[in-house]
């Protein structure tokens, strides 16, 4: 299990986000299993761009407590092809 995948803001827009997940994908690719994720919204593009198919995704407002206006989360899967 990856708990956390982030890259710091200073770095995004370089590929490094995609190239550690392909990098990660590799490897559950040789152990032969499938791969689901949670992803944030500056996320999701990376892992659409490896391979991963959007199964839902859930938005809230969440000024009313002081957060950003958009906080959305993105369940994602990658099935291997058998």
């Amino acid at each position: 299990m990856l708990a956390y995948l982030s890259v710091n803001p200073e770095y995004r827009g370089q590929g490094i986000g995609t190239r550690l997940v392909q990098a990660g994908q590799s490897e559950i690719d040789r152990l032969g299993l499938d791969t689901f994720v949670m992803a944030r919204t500056a996320a999701l593009n990376v892992y659409i761009r490896c391979g991963f198919t959007l199964l839902d995704e859930v938005h809230q407002d969440a000024t009313y407590c002081g957060g950003e206006k958009d906080f959305a989360v993105y369940a994602l899967e990658r099935v291997l092809s058998r």
